[in-house]
């Protein structure tokens, strides 16, 4: 489509927004945090709608059967005494499971949000569940769009967070460099201190530091929601920071929760933002630590493989014919006196002379050919790496995007957040 032109000077209008495409990582994730909010007002308003109605019925069905039972089981005696003491404690049993002897109701507008906000992060306590047909059909729909776009969520606070680390340490790293720089000579090219300048440009940082920021964060969000757990819902320090964990990590056992008991609008709002924080962190660390993890197992590999090449090197070298690695040929068989004057005789021997140069030949030529193809394949891997290296230091992460977007690509080895943290430090083992 061509550019809209003004009528009066008929130069083109400039664009009032920026290519959004060269920055589409950024926008995606600008973009979803609203759109997440959103999906979880929505949720919470439908599974207060569908839930909140049964819940208040089955309260009060429950309060009903359990103080006719608590009448009546005074006037029981013997065996019929025992028997309703018993159905009683399976009531309250079952009301306890059900969330229905808290002290707030459990699908309210906050506590519906609280619940969708379970669902897309994938922690699922399993404290607050829907027990209506319709709320679970709802919660099928609900969770696949809802865990998808959380997962999203957390791979894009995953990128931001390595490049906002990544460029920090690497304008530490320049200026450390600056410091340590000698002043140029007048006969040194001024292509110097460029090449120098790109080359701090080009610096990745280490995934051990990044590893080491990056648990320092964690730890520090896991401690002051400890902290804020214990004083909230009254706990011991080591409760809350097991809850915390169990909870920043998605595994949600369900045995300990937060927010059961009545609790005001600022502390939901701070469980919301600390619950985020964390499951972002938590998530960022455990990529991290996936790849200290496949660098370890990269490096297991190496040294097994050297550990059986070395017999096989050793067993090699013992079964060869000669020290030198030459070829042993061995003669013709000579015939007798009697034989060689014939002319039979000599046709054989002329015969044997040719298969046996042909067949040097062919051994000479086979092996040639393979050290011309040994040559030939590492000139092609040196060719090949240089390349990919050249084009990853030239080349932004957004700018490759854009440009498979636009020749309609996709590198299936740019997806995951495995594939997220190698692009931003040390790259591809």
């Amino acid at each position: 489509m061509a550019p809209s032109e003004d009528g009066e000077s008929g130069r083109p209008l400039a664009s009032c927004w920026p290519p959004l495409q060269r920055h589409e990582d950024t926008c995606r994730f600008v973009l979803l945090m609203p759109l997440l909010l959103l999906y979880l007002l929505a949720g919470a308003a439908l599974f207060h709608a569908v839930e909140h109605g049964p819940e208040r019925a089955a309260q009060r069905r429950f309060r009903a059967e359990f103080d006719a039972l608590r009448h009546n089981v005074t006037g029981l005696s013997g065996g019929e005494a025992l028997l309703a003491m018993e159905r009683l404690l399976q009531l309250q049993r079952a009301a306890d499971r059900r969330g229905l002897l808290s002290g707030r109701p459990q699908w309210d507008l906050a506590g519906s949000f609280h619940f969708c906000c379970t669902v897309v992060s994938t922690i699922g306590w399993g404290w607050t569940a829907p027990h209506t047909l319709t709320g679970r059909l709802l919660l099928i729909a609900y969770g696949l769009f809802g865990c998808a776009g959380g997962i999203l969520f957390f791979n894009l606070f995953l990128e931001r967070f390595i490049t906002l680390l990544s460029f920090v340490m690497r304008a530490f790293h320049g200026r450390r460099s600056a410091q340590q720089v000698v002043p140029l000579e007048p006969s040194r090219p001024p292509s110097a201190a460029s090449d120098a300048s790109s080359r701090a440009h080009r610096w990745k940082p280490a995934v051990a530091w990044v590893l080491l920021y990056l648990l320092g964060c964690t730890a520090l969000v896991l401690q002051l929601a400890a902290l804020f757990y214990a004083r909230g819902e009254r706990w011991d320090y080591v409760k809350a920071t097991y809850f915390s964990f169990v909870s920043f990590a998605t595994i949600g056992f369900g045995d300990v929760v937060a927010g059961t008991q009545t609790k005001t609008g600022w502390y939901s709002a701070a469980n919301f933002l600390l619950t985020v924080a964390g499951v972002c962190c938590m998530y960022s660390l455990f990529n991290i630590v996936s790849i200290v993890i496949k660098q370890a197992l990269h490096w297991l590999i190496r040294r097994l493989d050297a550990l059986c090449a070395l017999p096989a090197a050793s067993a090699a070298k013992e079964s060869s014919p000669a020290a030198g690695g030459s070829l042993v040929v061995r003669g013709t068989p000579r015939l007798s006196p009697q034989l060689a004057n014939t002319p039979r005789a000599g046709l054989e021997l002329n015969d044997e002379r040719q298969r046996r140069n042909s067949m040097l030949d062919n051994i000479t030529y086979n092996r040639e050919l393979l050290q011309a193809n040994k040559v030939s394949l590492a000139v092609m891997q040196n060719r090949l790496c240089e390349s990919v290296h050249q084009s990853r230091s030239n080349s932004a992460l957004a700018a490759s995007r854009y440009q498979e977007m636009e020749h309609g690509r996709v590198s299936f080895g740019s997806l995951g957040s495995v594939a997220i943290v190698s692009r931003k430090l040390e790259g591809d083992d």
